[in-house]
Parts: structure tokens; C-alpha cells; sequence
């Protein structure tokens, strides 16, 4: 008995140990902005597709998906233009491929490790393909004066519409 509980203990946990990877879904296509984006959260949040592209409204983003690699081609804000190339780190799911990194700090550090900043930008694609969310996070963690712990978090949303062609 001993025997047949040890072999299914085994081929359970190899089973467990065989769990598929997401492999990348195909986000490729140009989107147009459906709706007013929603934010949410401590204070103003923009759409952030890298270190220096910043965007309070999308109003059409291009994906272009050489394998699992994404260049996106962003504009808004009246005709800002933002390119940026996501490849490294990126967590794919079913619907989903979200891209997080620590934004660098700019000037010098009055409390160098008094805080932690992180930014999460993520594309949803719904089960139609026709449509794509796009969610742009912050979230910061420190001490204000080197005693008071302090957590921001804020959060802006856009619906975007896959366009024909």
C-alpha cells in the first residue's frame, strides 16, 4: 500500500511540476481610444509605457509583435508622439502581458532606501480581440520624515477599440 501512495505521490507532483507557461498572445494592431480614461488613487496618474513616455490620454496605440518582443507606438495629449520597446521581463498570461520596473530617481537622494517606487503597465486583450485595456500603475512605499510610513498607489484605465485594416 505504502508503494501505490508514494507512486501517486510521485506522478502528482510531477504532474504539479509541469505547469504550462503563458506563452506571449498576439496584442499586433493599431487601437483607438473608446471612452474618457478612468484614474484612480493619490494623485494625478498618467500612462506610462517606459522611463520617459508619459501620456495623460492615449488616443491610439499601434503594436507591432516581432515574436514576444512589443514596440508600441503611442499617441495623445493633442499629438505627443511616444515609442517604446518592451521585451525584457514581461509576465504573459491567457489575455494579458503586463511589463513592472523601478522608475530611476532623478537628482540626488536626500534618503537614499527611504522609498520604493514601482510602475506596472499592463494590456488586456478581451476575448472578442477587438478591444485592449490598458492599466498604468504606480505604487511608492517609504517613510516621510524618516518615521511616518507612507504608501501612494493611483491607477488610470483606457478602453481602446482594435481598428479595421
Amino acid at each position: 500500500m505504502r508503494i501505490i501512495t508514494a507512486l501517486l505521490a510521485a506522478a502528482a507532483l510531477a504532474c504539479a511540476s509541469r505547469q504550462s507557461i503563458p506563452t506571449c498572445i498576439d496584442l499586433s494592431g493599431t487601437y483607438r481610444l473608446t471612452g474618457q480614461p478612468t484614474r484612480s488613487g493619490t494623485g494625478s496618474t498618467a500612462f506610462v509605457f517606459g522611463e520617459d513616455a508619459l501620456l495623460n490620454k492615449v488616443e491610439a496605440l499601434t503594436i507591432t509583435q516581432p515574436g514576444c518582443r512589443l514596440e508600441l507606438h503611442a499617441t495623445g495629449d493633442g499629438g505627443k508622439v511616444h515609442d517604446t520597446v518592451l521585451e525584457n521581463d514581461l509576465s504573459w498570461t491567457e489575455d494579458s502581458v503586463s511589463a513592472s520596473w523601478s522608475p530611476q530617481k532623478i537628482g540626488a537622494a536626500i534618503l537614499a532606501g527611504a522609498s520604493s517606487r514601482t510602475r506596472t503597465l499592463t494590456l488586456r486583450l478581451s476575448p472578442e480581440h477587438d478591444t485592449l485595456t490598458i492599466s498604468s500603475e504606480f505604487d511608492e512605499r517609504g517613510l516621510a520624515l524618516l518615521f511616518m510610513p507612507f504608501h501612494d498607489h493611483g491607477e488610470a484605465t483606457c478602453v481602446m477599440k482594435r481598428t479595421k485594416g
